[in-house]
């Protein structure tokens, strides 16, 4: 053996440094995690943007309906069809029930004229 020489192959350092080079480098699976993560980061923000721009618009709206509103307001939870459909119906029961008492004091009623 000549000086210096530990008697091992002297491509085996090549070796190990290639071995640590690669070590850094993270497997493809890591680096799609890496990806994934950094994209869920900037969808947060941007729905956390979105969020504040939404409830900035939701305290304006609330501020300028009760400005211009006068007694308490109504909200109705049924659509507007529904809610149209409901009015109708309550409509008629009531063009009903005062045909029946019309009909009703045609009967009860005297008639005056025929009497004087």
């Amino acid at each position: 053996m000549f000086e210096g020489e530990t008697g091992s192959n002297p491509d085996q350092p090549n070796r190990r440094k290639r071995s640590a080079q690669q070590d850094h480098t993270p497997p493809p699976s890591l680096q799609r995690l890496r990806d994934r993560v950094k994209l869920a980061a900037r969808e947060l923000a941007r729905l956390r943007q979105e969020n504040a721009q939404l409830q900035k618009q939701l305290q304006e709206a609330q501020a300028s309906e009760f400005d211009e509103l006068s007694g308490t307001p109504v909200i109705f939870t049924d659509s507007p069809d529904a809610l149209r459909s409901r009015v109708e119906n309550f409509i008629q029961t009531l063009d009903r029930y005062i045909e029946r008492s019309e009909d009703r004091s045609d009967v009860t009623t005297p008639n005056t004229e025929s009497g004087q």
